[in-house]
């Protein structure tokens, strides 16, 4: 290698040109995660939520769906790898209690990237939350307590125990 120049350049500048190549090309950050809804209740109150799905940059709204079943197709062709359900009393029940569920339904046959979109999806959910706690205590003439308005429930499809080898040794 020290009596051939070329074979030292090799040698030499193939790595800092792979790593420099490597380092700017290969991102784990995750946008324009596809997301299929079912929206069972269709109200301002659900939609609001959505929109903040929407608006998010981690999220594409893929597809609205009609029923359950086409939320497992959507998902089992890989149409999106998010989906998520908003029962049918979900204004009833944050009007009532200022508490309701959503639940999210994530592909995870990538364990990386099934935790980083619920942990987006998370996120969005827990802004919307915060926001309805406030107008809720305020409607009801509380003082500001420390209730959870809104839950996401996960089910985690084809790699439940979200484990990276399930993914990798394939």
């Amino acid at each position: 290698i020290w009596r051939d120049p070329r074979s030292l350049m090799i040698a030499l500048l193939m790595p800092f040109t792979q790593m420099f190549l490597l380092g700017y090309g290969v991102t784990l950050d995750l946008k324009h995660i596809p997301v299929c809804t079912f929206d069972r209740e269709a109200s301002q109150n659900s939609q609001a939520l959505l929109k903040r799905f929407e608006a998010s940059r981690y999220f594409a709204i893929a597809r609205n769906v009609s029923n359950y079943p086409a939320l497992v197709n959507a998902i089992d062709r890989a149409d999106c790898k998010i989906g998520i359900v908003i029962p049918p009393d979900f204004s009833e029940r944050l009007n009532d209690s200022g508490s309701a569920s959503v639940q999210a339904i994530i592909d995870a046959t990538d364990d990386n990237t099934a935790n980083i979109a619920f942990g987006y999806a998370l996120a969005v959910v827990s802004g919307y939350s915060s926001d309805v706690q406030l107008s809720w205590t305020a409607r009801q003439e509380h003082a500001l307590q420390q209730i959870q308005p809104m839950s996401v429930q996960s089910r985690v499809w084809f790699n439940e125990d979200l484990e990276s080898r399930n993914f990798i040794i394939p």
